[in-house]
């Protein structure tokens, strides 16, 4: 992500100064996040919230549930975190989101749209994708261990050096995707459509 002439409290900054005024001025926010707008920074109750900019030296997060959005500026002191564990984010619209390395652990991410979503290094160990859309999703490295993907569509999705073991692939659909030593023990492959 690239901070390079972001605006803060009325100054153009580079990237280097926009990541050291957020990291001296923000709880929890680690400078190597490299945060861009459209990030997704934070979740409760079926909402979602993106970082829309930084306006004033402070976060504004744009909060979306279902189809209402609203902004939310975050005071100093309040800090912004990429950990999603147990979050519930059932039939949320996530298209294109960069959740690089977020922490999803034991996420209910059912029916979730993840079309073209980076996932690079995520944790989603446990997580539940039932029936979720990861078409073109960038899963390289992604832990998968015990996530359930039952009747997923991973049409054209990456999962080199993945690893998916003990996970339920039952219905999923896996065409074109990318397994280049993706770890496959113990997972449930049954039903799984490869081509056509």
């Amino acid at each position: 992500a690239n901070l390079n002439n972001v605006y803060i409290n009325g100054r153009r900054r580079t990237h280097q100064e926009a990541l050291a005024y957020i990291k001296e001025n923000f709880r929890d926010v680690r400078a190597e996040l490299a945060l861009a707008a459209g990030d997704l920074v934070w979740t409760t109750s079926k909402k979602v919230g993106y970082l829309k900019e930084i306006r004033d030296g402070r976060y504004v997060i744009e909060i979306r549930r279902y189809w209402i959005s609203t902004e939310y500026i975050l005071e100093e002191g309040e800090g912004i975190s990429r950990d999603f564990r147990e979050a519930d984010l059932e039939g949320a619209d996530l298209d294109r989101v960069n959740l690089n390395r977020a922490d999803l652990e034991g996420a209910n991410l059912n029916r979730v749209n993840l079309n073209r979503a980076n996932l690079y290094g995520a944790n989603l160990e446990g997580a539940n994708l039932e029936g979720a859309n990861l078409i073109e999703a960038n899963l390289i490295e992604a832990n998968l261990i015990e996530a359930n993907l039952e009747k997923a569509n991973l049409e054209k999705a990456n999962l080199e050096g993945a690893n998916l073991e003990g996970a339920n692939l039952e219905g999923a659909d896996l065409r074109g995707v990318d397994l280049r030593g993706a770890i496959l023990i113990g997972a449930n492959l049954n039903n799984v459509y490869i081509n056509g």
